[in-house]
């Protein structure tokens, strides 16, 4: 990847991992439908590597639904279009977001927190279909509060220069972000159905956003799952199926944190680099914040709504 940023994320990365066990990284990109199981082969665009077993974990793309115009929205899904929105706060004052799930929600508020008029569209009558009704109440409460416009059951059929055409009306398009759903991407269309131990034949696995039916699309779900991957393989292939085990949802609302936990909501009113010192001090704490949530349940259960980590 010609891109520096990438650059130095990849080298950053490859310095860690080199550091612990011995392995090579190749940023070479892999052709569409390269990935040839007969052969245990991959072709890249400069190489082929063959192999004895294979992990797959490309993640995911947006999923437009043959929607005419949806394709010249704005995606979130790479560095390149977090860059692209960055560069935009200089000259754009209006958004609209395409999708009220976790990522149009929290980029709604992160552009409301800088200014912008952001006005949110969703396809069905309620945000966040996999959060509970606490959560998403106070979710509602706080985007009238950040003055978010939110538009429920507008299922957009199509969108042009001008406008976005929704099942209830005409919404007039502003720079407009695609988030209204994902799919694996193209790559691995192919192998994407795997078993529960996440095999989708003898040598490739898949992991992440890539597979369906084994937990949600989030890095906490990927994250259990490449960890039960490296269990399974030092345990000579013999492990129980994959189960996800989710210990909570969290939401990051610009000022806050909120945690869905057994279907109550509660509000963290800490900044974000308190976490940050938190994942320090513990590597696992950051990325697993449940695990702190369950481990003192009952302290969050009698305390309520606002909860603080000291």
């Amino acid at each position: 990847n010609n891109n520096k940023t990438n650059n130095k994320i990849n080298n950053k990365i490859n310095n860690k991992i080199n550091n612990k066990i011995n392995t090579k990284i190749n940023t070479n990109k892999i052709n569409t439908n390269k990935i040839k199981k007969e052969e245990n082969v991959i072709y890249t665009n400069k190489e082929k590597i063959p192999y004895d077993y294979l992990v797959i974990s490309t993640g995911s793309e947006s999923n437009t639904f043959g929607i005419k115009g949806a394709e010249t929205c704005q995606n979130f899904k790479s560095l390149e279009d977090a860059k692209a929105l960055s560069e935009s706060l200089d000259s754009t004052h209006k958004y609209n977001i395409i999708g009220a799930g976790p990522t149009g929600i929290e980029v709604a508020f992160q552009l409301a927190s800088e200014g912008k008029k952001v006005t949110l569209i969703e396809a069905t009558d309620k945000i966040l279909p996999n959060f509970s009704d606490a959560l998403r109440e106070t979710v509602l409460d706080k985007l009238k509060k950040a003055d978010i416009q939110l538009l429920l059951e507008n299922k957009v059929q199509s969108i042009d220069k001008s406008n976005i055409y929704t099942s209830k009306g005409i919404v007039p398009r502003e720079h407009t972000l695609w988030m209204a759903g994902i799919k694996p991407t193209q790559l691995v269309k192919e192998v994407s159905n795997v078993n529960e131990f996440l095999q989708h034949n003898e040598q490739i696995y898949v992991i992440g956003d890539s597979i369906r039916g084994h937990g949600p699309p989030t890095a906490q779900n990927a994250k259990q799952q490449g960890l039960y991957l490296a269990k399974h393989f030092n345990n000579d292939f013999k492990s129980e199926p994959y189960k996800y085990n989710e210990w909570c949802k969290i939401l990051h609302t610009h000022d806050s944190l909120l945690i869905d936990y057994n279907n109550r909501c509660y509000s963290l009113p800490i900044i974000t680099e308190k976490f940050i010192e938190l994942g320090q001090r513990d590597p696992q704490g950051l990325a697993e914040v449940g695990l702190i949530i369950y481990a003192n349940k009952n302290l969050v259960e009698s305390q309520g709504k606002e909860l603080l980590l000291n």
